[in-house]
């Protein structure tokens, strides 16, 4: 008997709701014979669009696991009351938590809606092979971000193992009877999932334009740039310095992107410093709980949950305009503290990353300076002190209003090494990376606010996130993670 595929269409707006203080997201969607979706190019194109809804949930590169990186890795304090977000804050997760459930469904949702298309695109009746492959680029593009997301959060970082064998997550890479069914799939070692990411990147490289349009305004939808620049992300990941190196330089050679000359590209929907947001509207992200503006910012913006750390806050010189110019006091107070002592002193300060009330900030999710300091740190690993990373550090000092270095000021590579991961910490921050930084060096976590300063040691348990126990009961393949 042939088994009827179905393919989820967005039919109304995503929500998010309270349950009993945990954040659960709701995707009221239809379903839809999927043979009747891609029967023309307009269901087709409906598809691209609900598989790129799905990468904008609350728990996925919409919300929790980007918010979550800096508070987990020491650069925010949550101070929220949502009881899953504060187990997350504190390493105290358990097995029924909402919102571990949440990241799992939003990223195979967008997996699932990805492997539909890369399935079904290509029978779409009267349009052109360069439409075809553009549909399936963008495929193999979420489906390797999305499996990206899964392995950071449920996996030992890559390296954690000297042939990286220990477990990852399930490879879904055929359309299931639906997002939650992995029909009985174990999980793949975390070089099998990488290995499979950089794949479905070099597949999405090939067929995906360099732009949909004239403008700079489309940047929610996979481009050349945006795939090398993944590219350069997953490799700096995994240690492949040339690679990290080589892809980043593929997107800073580009006419299409350039760092700004100051922050005010936060305040705009899309500037030439984007190279991958997520494109944020009134009508996809209407809710106050998970939206960045509103975690970040207070009333009468938002639930004001998320304050920088001590440790992230005294680690900005004064003089620094990210300082200065990207956070504030109260609601539009500008009488920020030089240094601190303590987490109280920062309950009242807020980064002006996030400002929109109406909750539709696009989410900067690779920009320009990341691809700066990723070619330089991943060229100071290679050379050691070189004029090219310094030169690439500077850049991004200089329009914080900081001094140039000199190649002279380094004493060894590693003194370099150090001042560029300082500055992606700064650079980065509230932007999902801090947690990744650390841990993919092999760094334990330290500062942790929601810890009351305190440090976890790189490796332990507590680091990864457990298989939601849910997944656990319906695939009896699914190995759980240590201390669950």
């Amino acid at each position: 008997m042939k088994t009827l595929k179905f393919f989820s269409i967005l039919v109304a707006i995503s929500l998010t709701v309270f349950t009993a203080c945990d954040v659960l997201d709701v995707d009221p969607e239809q379903e839809i014979p999927t043979e009747l979706v891609f029967d023309d190019a307009n269901g087709a194109e409906t598809a691209v669009t609900g598989m790129y809804e799905a990468v904008s949930f609350g728990n996925s590169y919409g919300g929790f696991p980007l918010i979550a990186a800096d508070f987990r890795g020491g650069n925010s304090h949550f101070v929220g009351s949502f009881v899953t977000w504060q187990d997350a804050a504190a390493f105290n997760v358990s097995i029924t938590n909402g919102t571990v459930q949440g990241v799992w469904n939003a990223n195979y949702t967008a997996i699932n809606r990805a492997n539909n298309i890369i399935a079904s695109a290509p029978n779409v009746p009267d349009v052109s092979q360069d439409q075809i492959d553009e549909w399936v680029g963008n495929g193999h593009f979420v489906r390797a971000i999305s499996h990206f997301n899964l392995v950071r959060w449920f996996g030992q970082p890559y390296g954690y193992t000297a042939d990286n064998s220990h477990p990852g997550v399930p490879l879904v890479l055929e359309p299931t009877e639906g997002p939650g069914e992995q029909n009985n799939i174990p999980r793949s070692s975390v070089a099998e999932v990488y290995n499979q990411i950089i794949s479905d990147l070099e597949t999405a490289l090939a067929n995906v334009p360099d732009s949909y349009g004239a403008s700079v305004l489309d940047r929610g939808r996979a481009t050349t740039g945006s795939v090398s620049a993944f590219l350069s992300r997953v490799y700096l990941h995994m240690g492949e310095w040339q690679l990290a190196a080589d892809y980043a330089s593929d997107v800073l050679n580009s006419d299409m992107y350039q760092l700004q000359g100051s922050y005010e590209f936060f305040d705009n929907e899309n500037t030439a410093e984007d190279i991958f947001a997520i494109q944020m509207t009134t009508e996809s992200n209407p809710g106050t709980n998970a939206a960045f503006s509103a975690m970040h910012r207070p009333s009468p913006v938002g639930r004001g949950d998320i304050n920088p750390s001590v440790d992230l806050w005294n680690a900005y010189e004064n003089e620094d305009l990210r300082k200065t110019q990207l956070y504030s006091v109260g609601a539009d107070g500008t009488d920020l503290p030089e240094e601190v002592t303590q987490q109280s002193e920062l309950n009242n300060v807020w980064t002006l990353r996030y400002t929109s009330g109406n909750y539709d900030d696009n989410v900067h999710v690779i920009r320009v300076a990341e691809m700066m300091l990723t070619r330089a740190e991943a060229l100071a690993e290679l050379n050691g002190i070189n004029q090219e990373s310094v030169d690439l550090l500077n850049q991004i000092r200089n329009r914080a209003g900081l001094d140039s270095y000199a190649t002279a000021d380094f004493a060894s590579g590693q003194e370099l090494m150090d001042a560029i991961l300082h500055e992606r910490r700064l650079e980065l921050a509230h932007e999902g990376h801090y947690y990744f930084d650390r841990t993919r060096r092999g760094l334990g976590l330290d500062g942790i606010a929601n810890l009351g300063g305190d440090s976890i040691d790189f490796g332990v348990n507590e680091i990864v996130l457990p298989i939601p126990n849910r997944e656990m009961e319906l695939n009896p393949e699914l190995e759980q993670n240590p201390g669950y």
